[in-house]
């Protein structure tokens, strides 16, 4: 027996088996401890007051219309700067990827989002759809 979708982006045939992946869980680790290098490198035209507290939450949920709906999890959120963070330890599917975030914005349309990801091949087409990218880079890796 298949386990009953918990979120209504499962139920519209979303599956991020991304968040399963310890991968997955070392990036967002790292964001969370790096959040102002993944500012400075994903919004070099914006000046971040150093000094404003980003309030940091992780697996943020976005709630429905109706009370108790759990439409999905935004894996970084900043509610200080409004800007929600997707982590992904690889990009199977761009549409795919696109379809979440558009998803999770008709519920929530105020962040500005950004994806990071080791895998920057979608970057443009991102970046072309109002979705900010940051390449992740583990520790000790060359540039």
């Amino acid at each position: 027996m298949k386990p009953k979708a918990k979120t209504i982006i499962e139920r519209h045939g979303f599956k991020d088996l991304d968040r399963r992946d310890s991968k997955h869980d070392e990036i967002q680790i790292w964001v969370y401890n790096n959040y102002a290098q993944v500012l400075k490198g994903a919004f070099p035209e914006r000046k971040f007051d150093q000094f404003v507290d980003p309030d940091l939450r992780l697996e943020f949920p976005i709630i429905g219309h109706q009370v108790n709906h759990i439409i999905g999890f935004i894996d970084v959120f900043s509610c200080g700067f409004s800007i929600a963070i997707e982590i992904k330890s690889k990009i199977q599917s761009v549409g795919e990827l696109i379809r979440q975030i558009q998803f999770y914005r008709t519920y929530l349309s105020g962040p500005t989002w950004l994806v990071v990801s080791p895998d920057d091949r979608a970057r443009d087409l991102l970046m072309s759809q109002g979705i900010h990218f940051f390449k992740y880079r583990a520790p000790g890796e060359l540039f």
